[in-house]
């Protein structure tokens, strides 16, 4: 009888140091979210923006936190390094993959692991395209799969799904972002729950190439007090940073942030390159014959090492306009007359825009003043085989002030010379 007492014992002791291990190794904190990747919107905060048709983007997200909330009494650093990749596949809807490999760091529990975090793929939608006073509206659908290892806390074992409504808009040289987001998961099986998420955000443009940025962003804590002691707060984080845009394709995000609770990390630093291909385009340097040379600045070089020595001034426009003034009529006077004495060159005839209006619709005006130009030197005897058209929009600001002097240059048809 002893014996058979002994063994209960023994048993419970062992199935009770099991549960014990198991519970340690539950998820330590909230389930990492679809990330979008860093080219539009701010830190965890989307844009409406989406990639253009057939951009690819590729790149590397770290994101480095101490003190991540578990429970009132455990508080481990989490490292996490992403691999990100989008494409558009059309110019309102463009598909992502999140792929994060994940280091726990020991806290006073001693929980220290690391291993492949839960994969996540999401889609986002533009329905709407930013008006004069109305926002752009997009939604994003997220998928988390449970491809953690459950046992080293990096997974709950179960797919995860997230719905968000982005709303965008630019005022002056500020783009604000709001986003309202729902989490559900498929498994209860850590008394996980139904989640509200939430994100305010902005990037300041500072100059062509590079954004300010700033985010509020926080969520519904989705764990109970039944397995998380305290868990009736709810994360909130206030980040800040930069992003600089090169003109080859690379994106560069960096970034820190602060808890602003205690179930909030106490500080988290942020960082991601991405590249884009095709990159949004560069800027053309022209040459002149009587401009002196600029250091760092190579001229066009024809077959047979004859220097290209012509320039085609670049014409502007009214505000939202894409009708030619008297004055754009003159200066293509002069550049028909250089096309039709080179007939060895082609040109692209790139159409720009100022700041103001939606994406969208400065690109069509970019459009429309680009063909505007090649009629015109279409009607001055240039062939139209010679001329091809191209639209930038408000991508490619030849001068990044927010007044009207900087707008005034900005409202251009540019023309990028290609030789045969």
């Amino acid at each position: 009888m002893k014996k058979l007492v002994y063994l209960l014992v023994f048993a419970f002791i062992l199935f009770g140091i099991k549960e014990i291990s198991f519970a340690q190794n539950i998820p330590l904190a909230q389930p990492r979210s679809y990330q979008p990747i860093g080219t539009t919107g701010v830190f965890s905060v989307f844009g409406a923006k989406t990639l253009k048709k057939g951009q690819i983007a590729i790149g590397v997200a770290a994101d480095f936190a101490t003190a991540i909330y578990y429970d009132d009494d455990s508080h481990p650093d989490q490292k996490t390094l992403a691999l990100q990749l989008g494409y558009g596949i059309t110019e309102k809807f463009d598909i992502g993959l999140d792929l994060p490999f994940t280091w726990w760091y020991p806290d006073n529990a001693g929980f220290h692991e690391q291993g492949l975090d839960d994969l996540s793929a999401g889609l986002r939608y533009r329905i709407l395209d930013e008006k004069d006073v109305a926002p752009a509206l997009a939604i994003v659908g997220a998928v988390i799969f449970p491809t953690g290892e459950e046992d080293k806390g990096l997974s709950t074992g179960g797919t995860d799904y997230e719905t968000k409504l982005i709303l965008s808009k630019r005022i002056g040289p500020v783009n604000s972002h709001l986003n309202v987001g729902y989490a559900w998961p498929s498994t209860k099986k850590y008394d996980l729950q139904d989640g509200l998420t939430y994100g305010i955000g902005a990037d300041f443009s500072a100059s062509s190439s590079v954004l300010l940025l700033a985010e509020l962003a926080g969520n519904k804590n989705r764990y109970t007090e039944a397995i998380h002691p305290g868990a009736g707060k709810d994360p909130l984080e206030l980040r800040g940073g930069l992003r600089i845009i090169s003109d080859i394709g690379f994106i560069t995000t960096l970034g820190v942030g602060v808890g602003l609770n205690d179930a909030s990390p106490d500080y988290r630093m942020l960082a991601a390159i991405v590249y884009t291909y095709p990159p949004e385009g560069k800027r053309v340097i022209k040459v002149k014959e009587d401009v002196p040379a600029v250091p760092g600045v190579k001229p066009k070089v024809l077959p047979g090492g004859e220097i290209l020595k012509i320039v085609l001034d670049d014409v502007h426009f009214e505000f939202d306009k894409s009708t030619l003034t008297p004055l754009a009529m003159s200066i293509l006077n002069e550049n028909a007359k250089m096309l039709k004495e080179n007939p060895g060159i082609k040109v692209v005839i790139e159409g720009h825009c100022d700041e103001r209006g939606s994406r969208e619709y400065n690109l069509a005006l970019g459009e429309r003043r680009a063909v505007s130009v090649k009629k015109y030197l279409s009607g001055l005897g240039v062939e139209d085989k010679r001329m091809k058209t191209m639209s930038y929009g408000e991508e490619r600001p030849v001068d990044p002030g927010h007044n009207e002097s900087a707008w005034s240059l900005n409202r251009r048809a540019q023309f990028v010379i290609e030789v045969e």
